[in-house]
């Protein structure tokens, strides 16, 4: 800082350093008119003056009149005949005093002038900022009140009524739907708890429903089932939904109701539909039950009158497969409308029913049945419960001759991808190797395999000390 002030009298030191030396040859000339002469020293002062100012100025001044006195006027006359040139030397002085204070003068004038532009120039910069801004602040105010008439235009046309509460529960603000829902005319509901919109019943719970709302992750509470009470004290059904706005203190709650009017109608219809379905169902099982138990009981007083005793046995066949069918819409009837029965209780009271058929002595031949939890449709229990019947009855007349003894097994189990195994095997005599029971004329065996078929199956006999069937086949479970 210090070496900047020093450069205006560095300045002025340099240029009557230059004056000096470019009027050295010329000193004969300047002894005769040192008046004259003395001009170009006041030139130099007026140039400092006009750059650096005041001060620097007159510093030259004094400088510049030490200078010309003691370089081109003393040397020649002395000091003592310098007095002659009086006149001259005096004319110097003011003329390079007065030409530091014009200069100087100019120099703050030019200072100033300076300054107001830069002031002008600052103050056009900040009106220019301020229509910016004045622009952008106009841009936003036109973007909000345009966002505000989209969001109003929304909140109007919205399908249900959506009210706006204060943390205290009362309306600050309610959509058209509102009013035409509860009746109320427009500015009516302002103000008002929201608590006066719920049947009266209701209002303890709706008030502790809005109390326990927090803001879940995704801003909106589970809908909840209230009554809505109208401006003339009728009742309709109604969802309602919370949903959070804002924080803090100026927390609001957005609570949107939805009539559900219709909605209660139409599963009031299809509740009815379906119990009377369901009541229809249960009738015709139990007449399709009734009606093969006559069919049975009919077959049953035949065979009574028949002496032939293949027919008698063809006779009693028939009987177990109709009975096979008709527990199924026994069971079907007894599950309370359900479409599907237990297997497992099916297959045991199924295979218990061909035990008294044949009248045999279960201390001699045991027959169990081991079926996991499995459910069949009808039109997957009809075909099964005959393949049980068939191959059972089978086992029941041929596995064991005379007095042996032994064990017939049911297994019925899930496999993998859906499909279900059936196993019905015995230790008995088993069938002569030679045997294909898919080509026997045994009516039993050649049922099985139609009813495998049927239930797009695959049967096939196992290896085993006895017989041993097994039919798998693919369910919807």
């Amino acid at each position: 800082m210090k070496g900047r002030k020093a450069i205006p009298y560095l300045a002025a030191l340099s240029g009557l350093v230059v004056v000096t030396t470019v009027l050295w040859p010329l000193r004969d000339l300047i002894r005769d008119n040192p008046g004259t002469s003395a001009l170009v020293y006041v030139l130099v002062v007026l140039l400092v003056a006009l750059r650096w100012g005041r001060t620097p100025a007159l510093a030259t001044s004094v400088a510049a009149i030490l200078v010309w006195n003691s370089v081109f006027l003393s040397p020649y006359l002395g000091w003592f005949e310098a007095p002659a040139y009086l006149d001259d030397w005096i004319l110097l002085a003011v003329f390079v005093i007065t030409a530091g204070t014009v200069g100087s003068l100019a120099a703050t004038t030019k200072r100033r002038a300076e300054q107001t532009e830069a002031v002008r120039a600052q103050v056009e910069q900040l009106y220019i900022e301020l229509r910016q801004e004045s622009g952008e602040r106009r841009q936003a105010e036109e973007a909000l009140r345009s966002s505000e008439s989209r969001l109003r235009g929304l909140f109007e046309s919205a399908p249900d009524s959506v009210v706006v509460l204060d943390a205290a529960g009362r309306i600050v603000q309610a959509n058209s739907r509102t009013e035409l829902m509860f009746g109320y005319p427009a500015g009516e509901l302002v103000g008002r708890s929201v608590e006066s919109l719920i049947a009266e019943g209701l209002r303890e719970r709706h008030r502790a429903h809005r109390g326990n709302f927090t803001d879940p992750p995704d801003g909106r509470s589970p809908d909840a089932e209230f009554r809505a009470r109208r401006r003339d004290g009728s009742e309709f059904p109604i969802d309602v939904v919370l949903n959070s706005m804002g924080a803090g203190a100026d927390a609001l709650t957005i609570e949107v109701f939805r009539d559900i009017t219709d909605r209660k109608h139409s599963d009031d219809r299809i509740r009815a539909a379906l119990e009377e379905k369901a009541t229809l169902l249960d009738e015709i099982h139990h007449r399709v039950k009734n009606n093969l138990q006559i069919i049975t009981s009919l077959l049953s007083l035949q065979t009574r009158r028949l002496t032939d005793r293949r027919v008698q046995d063809a006779f009693t066949a028939s009987q177990d497969r109709i009975r096979s069918m008709s527990l199924i819409h026994e069971k079907l009837y007894q599950s309370e409308g359900s479409a599907q029965i237990d297997a497992g209780d099916y297959i045991h009271t199924l295979t218990g029913n061909l035990i008294r058929s044949y009248g045999l002595d279960q201390q001699r031949i045991q027959l169990r049945a081991k079926v996991e939890n499995v459910r069949l449709g009808v039109d997957i229990a009809v075909p099964c419960g005959l393949l049980v019947s068939e191959l059972v009855t089978n086992a029941l007349k041929h596995a064991f001759p005379g007095d042996r003894a032994g064990e017939i097994l049911v297994e019925l189990c899930p496999l993998d991808g859906g499909v279900l195994r059936l196993l019905v095997s015995d230790d008995g005599v088993g069938m002569p190797p030679e045997l294909d029971f898919r080509t026997t004329k045994s009516l039993g065996l050649r049922l099985v395999t139609a009813l495998a078929a049927q239930l797009n199956g695959v049967v096939r006999r196992l290896d085993a000390t006895g017989t041993a069937i097994e039919v798998r086949f693919a369910v919807d479970r």
